[in-house]
């Protein structure tokens, strides 16, 4: 059957289904429409269409037809696989045609802005902005974010930092990381030591306490101390008790 493409570039062609009846295929990204003309004469449309079988077996492309009058129904269009394979390989095509462009234009203003970013910054990205319309937030190339109280302006989509008000917010965060690290291996130490404790005295030993909202309606209770507890046999049980 005639193919061709739509306006973004996708698959789109002619094909009939097996009663014949005269079926136009267009892709839109992963989607794919289909149009076309009942025998009654009422002109249908199914979106978002996926191959599929229908309750009796019949493998088609399958979908929520939208007809005239606002109506709508589950329909299955049986029609040549091939044709439905063609028309999304084709869409994927022009989807990875369209890709490299745009990762060709976003390369190239990137080496613009490194071009013209000063000495002593960094090229940052702003980030979308939540409810503070007075500060912004900017992402350097390895992930650091930092906020700024100016709106800076944008070369070739990228904004300039200071690298030294960057390397101040890497340094925190190598910091609060290996605070983090030495936290966790103090728990993981504490816990083996608990463990050796209860396999020696073979009674359990406290692992941790801490506050938790109440897990029993039927309880006139609104908070409980929950406690973990670890076993000579090397498990671990917790406990609640109820707050009144």
């Amino acid at each position: 059957m005639g193919g061709g493409k739509n306006e973004r570039g996708d698959g789109k062609m002619q094909t009939k289904t097996s009663l014949g009846v005269p079926i136009e295929l267009e892709a839109f990204g992963a989607k794919l429409r289909a149009k076309g003309v009942l025998k009654s004469g009422e002109a249908f449309c199914l979106i978002s269409a996926q191959w599929g079988k229908s309750k009796d077996g019949q493998e088609g492309l399958k979908g929520r037809v939208w007809l005239p009058k606002g109506r709508e129904m589950d329909m299955i269009l049986t029609i040549p696989r091939k044709d439905f394979e063609k028309v999304l390989a084709e869409a994927g095509a022009a989807e990875a045609e369209r890709a490299a462009v745009r990762a060709a234009q976003l390369e190239a203003d990137r080496q613009a802005a490194l071009t013209a970013c000063p000495a002593d910054c960094e090229i940052t990205r702003r980030l979308p902005m939540g409810c503070d319309a007075c500060t912004a937030e900017y992402e350097s190339e390895d992930g650091t974010k930092v906020l700024d109280s100016d709106m800076l302006p944008l070369v070739h989509g990228w904004a300039f930092i200071s690298r030294a008000k960057l390397d101040e917010r890497r340094a925190k965060i190598a910091a609060r990381n290996i605070s983090v690290a030495q936290a966790n291996a103090k728990r993981e130490a504490d816990r083996r030591v608990a463990f050796a404790l209860a396999k020696a005295t073979g009674k359990p030993v406290l692992l941790s306490r801490w506050s938790a909202e109440c897990n029993d309606p039927r309880e006139e209770c609104s908070q409980d101390v929950c406690a973990e507890w670890a076993h000579p046999d090397g498990s671990t049980t917790t406990t609640r008790n109820h707050c009144w």
